[in-house]
């Protein structure tokens, strides 16, 4: 019995060590698995960072395009602003130097001369200034003081006098608007006789 139960000792004694070692077995390929699964887990992640990143500094220089077109606008509101403001100026100026309505006071008449200018016709028009532009200046004959009925198709809308004579353009002003009508872009202008 003494060697029976010795062989049955070392037995058990070779299976517990035996379960030992296999469950250490186990343990070192589960923390294995475990490592793997972390470092996969992380080159994700790192991957993700180096995404977000990129698209971080994509964002980024959107935005700071956007600010430079945001600050390049509010230059030119600026400068459109300053342009109004003075072209204020110039009406206000226009306007208490113009004559009152049926009066030639202000602006001698001008000398007789010939427009070379088969048709005149408006480009622009600022009601609330009573002016507008036509596409004829001095190259056309065109000179201040000149007196026109603003035509829209046969009828008469505005009496518009030159007032700011360039090179290829006129500005004039509104002297007299007819009831119901306004001068509009593309109208045509006609020599006004006395």
């Amino acid at each position: 019995m003494n060697r029976t139960a010795m062989l049955l000792g070392a037995g058990v004694a070779v299976g517990l060590l035996a379960g030992v070692l296999a469950g250490r077995h186990w343990a070192r390929l589960q923390a294995q698995v475990d490592v793997e699964r972390e470092r996969e887990q992380r080159m994700k992640l790192q991957q993700s960072l180096a995404d977000a990143g990129g698209r971080f500094e994509v964002v980024q220089e959107q935005l700071r395009a956007v600010q430079r077109g945001g600050e390049k606008s509010q230059q030119r509101v600026k400068e459109l602003e300053a342009a109004v403001k003075a072209a204020q100026g110039e009406a206000e100026a226009l306007r208490k130097a113009r004559p009152k309505a049926g009066s030639d006071e202000a602006l001698p008449p001008p000398p007789a001369t010939t427009l070379s200018a088969p048709v005149i016709r408006v480009r622009e028009v600022n009601l609330p200034l009573r002016m507008l532009i036509v596409d004829v200046g001095s190259q056309g004959g065109m000179q201040a003081g000149m007196g026109f009925v603003v035509v829209h198709e046969k009828t008469p809308v505005a009496d518009v006098r030159a007032a700011d004579v360039r090179e290829a353009f006129t500005g004039m002003v509104i002297e007299k608007v007819y009831a119901g009508q306004q001068p509009a872009p593309g109208d045509r202008l006609v020599v006004r006789r006395k």
